[in-house]
């Protein structure tokens, strides 16, 4: 049984496990964390490694699920399959930008070096472009914000996060990091998501939360947990033990508020 990723979407929290040979899709409710239902999808990946499941929300739009290679779209209310898309490349991490238009992933390419990222139509799965960041060492994590994406992967044993365009993948920030290991760079690499309007980023035993336009950070506390992502008032997170946890960031998170 891998790591579980979540997500928040048509009034539910959804995670998403590797059980065996197949990935797990549950349906959670937001208050009670209780398990509302489930879903078993194949497992399309023939690699040496058993592939990591993740997940991402689209506003208007289904739920991609990814498991090694491939994409599938579900419908955010039911979690019944709509659509499947296949990647060419194994995907560690998927994010959504805030208008629903574009889906990014972020992964390892067959025979490429470093980390590959991919711009689809968040609707169609239809491809638009991708790049390679050649400084990684394996696959990182993707996390949309309007007109970009940020980028987080480790280049030993720490790892940066920056921000490409939407319009070609360039660099277009890359935070400066005069006083060195910083919430844009830890030892181990950097987590980041964005959820309402928060750029969250997560290391070994910290929340940091930003600017997603800038990078300005607004705020960081210590606390061991992983794919956070913020709905309906709430911070959702794994706990280092993999468990669901609802948490309560700075109020400084939430500049708008």
């Amino acid at each position: 049984m891998g790591y579980p990723a979540l997500t928040v979407t048509g009034g539910w929290v959804w995670i998403v496990l590797q059980v065996g040979t197949e990935t797990q899709v549950m349906q959670i409710d937001p208050s009670t964390l209780a398990v509302q239902a489930q879903r078993f999808l194949p497992a399309t990946d023939d690699s040496s490694f058993p592939p990591v499941p993740v997940l991402t929300a689209t506003v208007g739009g289904p739920l991609w699920v990814a498991d090694g290679d491939h994409l599938w779209s579900l419908n955010p209310s039911t979690g019944v399959v709509e659509n499947e898309v296949g990647a060419g490349n194994e995907i560690d991490s998927m994010s959504t930008d805030p208008t629903g238009e574009l889906l990014y992933t972020g992964g390892q390419a067959p025979g490429q070096d470093g980390m590959v990222v991919t711009e689809y139509d968040a609707r169609t799965g239809q491809e638009l472009v991708r790049s390679y960041q050649r400084g990684a060492i394996a696959g990182g994590t993707v996390a949309a914000t309007n007109g970009g994406v940020w980028v987080s992967y480790r280049t030993g044993m720490a790892g940066p996060a920056l921000e490409l365009s939407s319009r070609d993948l360039s660099i277009i920030v890359n935070p400066s990091r005069p006083n060195g290991l910083g919430p844009f760079d830890q030892m181990m690499g950097v987590g980041s998501g964005v959820s309402d309007g928060v750029l969250w980023l997560t290391a070994l035993n910290s929340l940091a939360c930003t600017d997603p336009g800038s990078g300005v950070l607004r705020a960081t506390e210590p606390a061991e947990v992983s794919d956070p992502v913020a709905g309906g008032g709430n911070l959702y997170a794994l706990s280092a033990a993999g468990e669901v946890v609802i948490i309560t960031p700075p109020p400084a998170c939430f500049v708008s508020r």
